[in-house]
């Protein structure tokens, strides 16, 4: 007979004895264990056996049909349980569940159990007893019951799972899973005394009390916290929160004083400013000045919201003939009675041209522009001009300012008001600034985000939201086209000749480019092109003259000095023209006006080219002039003698010199220019003309040396379709 020992036994386990008679298929038992199922209405019996041959090897491998009986004795007894199941042998070993098919009533399980196996249809081997698994099984039954503390661990027929004691506590119990936890009910608290409890989670239905709880973080909406104040309330304008009160009320303080003027440069470590100059210009340039009439010449500049001032300057600019008589005015938004005087008188007696500027620095005669400091400049700035004495025209340098016609005397050149401003409107980066590149738009163009920009890294391209597309802003400078913020564009992005690479102009280069009326390649500003490169009186076709003459006198009213050069001047009948201008000779003022292909003229008395426009041809008044015309035109506009007639006929004139007696002392009394003035063909008496002469015929010149001028006697033969045009106002 061969046996085997019984292993660890599991909570609930039923073992099996050991021996066990060899039949022809012999069988040793090696336990039982308890596997409570689903519900504990029908509990199962773990039985593994092995089965060996009559030779003692294990029986071979395959399917067997095992049938199971529980008696009350070794020996014959009563049957208590029965039941045939299928096992399946490898190497000789089985383990079958008992009870599956057939329930097992725990109830019926007494003391001196034994179980019976048979194979197949042999006899069955020798009943084997049962020990531990009748008491684990009756141990159950007490799962029914539904009171605690009605079993005491003394009362316990059993050993509990682990104990070494009968009813003993299982303080040695040395299982994982083998007490499910649906089994662990407690009637009392648990103490762990000094011990603590932990577990990765938590899950309590009931309140949690505790000394001290400290967790990472609480989960839920705080609704139900308890000893916490939650803040209140809210800060005024111009305070920030600094902190919660006891009380839960927010803690707030006035942070707007503690805040320099300009606080934007303070919290951007300088790289910001809402500090601007701004500046604003009359609307209209050279205003006129009512000559003692009553009136004043009034000029309003309407200067935007651009917010508090911090400093202001006021700067005027005009002209009149005699500024001790001028009186100028200011009047700021909030003030149109007592305003501000500037200055009266404005100048010394006949000074003529004025250029000065007050400010919160430097006082007007009247009042303080300080006074307005802190305050918004917006709104419309009135400069009100009085001149209350006659000009006279015929005073030295009057009579370009002084229009006895038009009753004005002088203008307003220019005048402009400038504020250092304390911004709301806007803010400057005073350095560059840098707009971070993103490959797509970072939020959609709606009307709300309009104004927005962003970089867009993939196209390269400064891109802003017009309040429905992300457009692109264009690099324009280059393109050949002037466009808003450019003073030039010659289709490249060079520098150096006339037009920058930003597409500003460079005044003073000698290029004349773009908005630029003018470029003299100097930087003085009292000649005919300023510093500015704006052109002056007469310089460009937009502001003609009247005569080169009048031109002269205009530059040196304004303290500068014409020189010899073309200039633009209004004819007498309306036409816009370019003269040459004889500013050095004899003071300057000479005007030119060539004439290629004009009328064929003979005579003074005919018509000519020059009339058309309200000239007449050139009347020679100098040996000078003489000199600066043939250098100028050649030989080739002189042919006849221009101007210069003998009303009659007859007469013998080699005896005198050909020049106006009256103004040179001596010459030939009955030779004269129309207009009456002087006049000069040389200085010596000469063959011609003898007498032969028609009157009002021109001479015939045939050799132009200004030191030896030499003609032919006069007769109406002599005519000429090219000549010089001028005003002759210079006699």
């Amino acid at each position: 007979m061969q046996t085997s020992a019984f292993g660890s036994v599991k909570a609930r386990c039923l073992g099996f004895g050991h021996g066990g008679r060899v039949l022809a298929l012999a069988m040793a038992l090696v336990g039982a264990c308890w596997l409570p199922g689903a519900a504990f209405a029908q509990p199962l019996v773990l039985a593994e056996g092995v089965l060996m041959s009559t030779g003692g090897v294990p029986a071979a491998d395959g399917d067997y049909k095992l049938t199971f009986t529980l008696w009350d004795a070794s020996k014959d007894g009563k049957a208590l349980w029965s039941e045939n199941v299928d096992a399946k042998i490898v190497g000789g070993r089985f383990a079958a569940q008992l009870g599956a098919t057939k329930a097992i009533n725990p109830a019926s399980l007494t003391g001196g159990l034994h179980l019976g196996v048979a194979v197949g249809q042999d006899p069955e081997l020798p009943r084997q007893p049962l020990t531990a698994a009748p008491l684990a099984l009756r141990a159950s039954l007490a799962e029914g019951l539904s009171c605690s503390g009605c079993v005491s661990s003394a009362a316990a027929a059993f050993n509990y799972a682990g104990s070494a004691t009968k009813g003993g506590p299982a303080a040695d119990l040395a299982c994982t899973g083998c007490v499910s936890v649906s089994e662990l009910v407690f009637d009392a608290d648990v103490d762990l005394g000094g011990n603590s409890l932990k577990a990765k989670n938590g899950t309590f239905s009931g309140d949690v009390v505790a000394k001290t709880v400290t967790a990472t973080s609480f989960v839920g909406d705080g609704s139900k916290l308890t000893g916490i104040k939650t803040a209140s309330g809210a800060c005024a304008d111009g305070q920030a929160v600094v902190g919660i009160a006891a009380d839960g009320k927010l803690q707030c303080k006035a942070v707007a004083s503690a805040l320099p003027k300009d606080g934007v440069s303070q919290v951007s470590n300088g790289l910001l400013s809402n500090q601007f100059t701004d500046l604003q210009g009359a609307p209209q340039a050279n205003l006129p000045i009512p000559d003692n009439t009553g009136a004043s010449a009034t000029s309003v500049i309407a200067f935007p919201d651009l917010g508090e001032a911090q400093g202001l300057t006021v700067a005027v600019e005009l002209t009149n003939t005699d500024l001790s008589t001028v009186t100028i005015k200011l009047l700021p938004p909030d003030d149109k009675k007592v305003g501000f005087v500037l200055c009266d008188p404005c100048g010394e007696k006949d000074q003529k041209s004025l250029k000065a500027s007050w400010s919160d620095a430097n006082a007007p005669k009247t009042g303080d522009l300080a006074t307005l400091l802190g305050k918004n400049p917006k709104g419309d700035w009135t400069l009100v001009v009085t001149d209350s004495a006659f000009c006279v025209k015929q005073a030295p340098g009057n009579g370009p300012l002084c229009d006895l016609d038009k009753k004005e005397d002088g203008v307003i050149v220019d005048w402009s008001v400038q504020a250092k401003t304390l911004s709301t409107k806007k803010v400057a980066a005073t350095s560059s600034l840098q707009l971070l590149p993103v490959d797509t738009a970072p939020f959609a163009c709606t009307p709300n985000h309009m104004g927005a920009l962003y970089f867009n890294k993939k196209d390269k391209a400064l891109r802003y939201c017009d309040g429905g597309i992300w457009r692109t802003l264009a690099d324009t400078c280059g393109n050949g086209v002037i466009e808003a913020g450019e003073d030039c564009d010659d289709g490249n992005n060079s520098d150096g000749d006339g037009c920058s690479s930003t597409c500003k102009t460079v005044c003073g280069d000698g290029v004349v480019v773009g908005k630029e009326e003018c470029d003299d390649k100097n930087n003085v500003d009292t000649d005919a092109c300023s510093n500015k490169c704006v052109a002056g009186y007469a310089t460009i076709q937009g502001k003609p003259g009247t005569s080169c003459l009048d031109i002269l006198n205009k530059y040196a009213a304004g303290g500068g000095k014409a020189a010899d050069g073309s200039y633009w001047i209004k004819a007498p009948k309306g036409q816009v023209l370019q003269v040459a201008c004889d500013m050095s000779t004899e003071g300057g003022g000479y005007t030119y006006l060539p004439i290629d292909s004009g009328k064929d003229t003979y005579r003074s008395t005919d018509d000519n080219s020059c009339k058309d426009y309200g000239f007449d041809i050139v009347y020679p008044r100098s040996k000078a002039q003489w000199t600066w015309m043939l250098a100028k035109y050649g030989a080739g506009y002189f042919s006849t003698v221009p101007g210069v007639t003998k009303p009659g006929n007859g007469g013998n004139y080699t005896g005198c010199a050909m020049r106006h007696p009256g103004h040179y002392g001596s010459g030939c009394n009955d030779w004269k220019v129309p207009d009456g003035g002087r006049w000069w063909l040389r200085d010596g008496n000469y063959s011609e003309p003898n007498g032969d002469y028609d009157a009002n015929c021109w001479l015939s010149m045939y050799k132009h040396d200004v030191n030896d001028i030499q003609f032919n006697d006069g007769s109406c033969s002599y005519h000429t379709t090219k000549y010089l045009c001028s005003t002759n106002d210079k006699n």
